[in-house]
């Protein structure tokens, strides 16, 4: 029983311990959030294989420019020499043809000096690099501008469901007070409808602004390549800039 009862508390804590690291938060400015873009974004990681890629292919093709040299060695054993019998002036003879070891060596060294296909194909390789390089600073630049957009994107967000936040706040107060004026007679049964209706209308706001910080929370953290389950928080306000 002692065994079963830590068997459960290890696992407890086990969850407890997944269930906290799937709860990290993070503060992150502006600058940070473009810097792990930049870091660990999948297409910056692509553009960045590819001229990679590109650069890897020029080299092989540049290896077609250098020497081959090839050397190759050959040894061989006869377990039998191959005999042949021949009658000389009346006698037969055994004579055996060959050597028991034979050894072969050869060298060969070759240079491409005039190779117009190999020349054409480094300078469609060098034209292809310089692409790519292009193509991977735009893929940059555009990711630094989705994050900055996404960021004042979150705060903006963050900023109007604070207002709606506020409304509420107040309304619900209202209708607090008109329900106890109500309840001591100084107040009528429609200001209590009336402020309860303002709550009601409020209310729809509110999640909405809640659901427009988790997509703009959701896009930021797509762009910067980091897990859904962590939780991103500014550290400054939509004020601050």
């Amino acid at each position: 029983m002692k065994i079963n009862l830590n068997f459960i508390c290890a696992s407890l804590l086990a969850v407890a311990g997944i269930t906290f690291a799937r709860a990290e938060q993070l503060t992150l400015s502006r600058q940070q959030c473009v810097e792990i873009a930049l870091r660990d974004n999948p297409t910056v990681k692509v553009a960045d294989m590819e001229v990679k890629k590109m650069d890897y292919s020029k080299k092989e093709v540049i290896a077609g420019l250098f020497p081959t040299i090839d050397f190759s060695a050959n040894y061989q054993r006869s377990i039998e020499l191959q005999t042949i019998r021949m009658n000389m002036g009346g006698e037969s003879q055994n004579l055996k043809m060959g050597s028991d070891n034979t050894w072969n060596m050869g060298f060969s060294a070759t240079l491409p000096i005039i190779a117009p296909t190999l020349w054409k194909t480094i300078s469609i390789s060098n034209t292809q690099i310089l692409a790519n390089l292009e193509s991977s600073r735009a893929s940059k630049l555009d990711l630094v501008n989705n994050v900055n957009k996404a960021y004042y994107a979150l705060l903006l967000a963050i900023a109007s469901h604070q207002v709606v936040k506020e409304n509420y706040d107040v309304a619900v107060m209202n209708a607090s007070i008109y329900e106890k004026q109500f309840k001591a007679g100084t107040a009528s049964e429609y200001d209590v409808l009336r402020s309860s209706v303002q709550v009601k209308n409020i209310e729809p706001e509110l999640l909405q602004a809640d659901i427009a910080i988790k997509q703009c929370k959701l896009q930021l953290k797509v762009l910067m390549g980091i897990d859904s389950e962590v939780d991103i928080v500014p550290d400054s306000s939509l004020p601050d800039y």
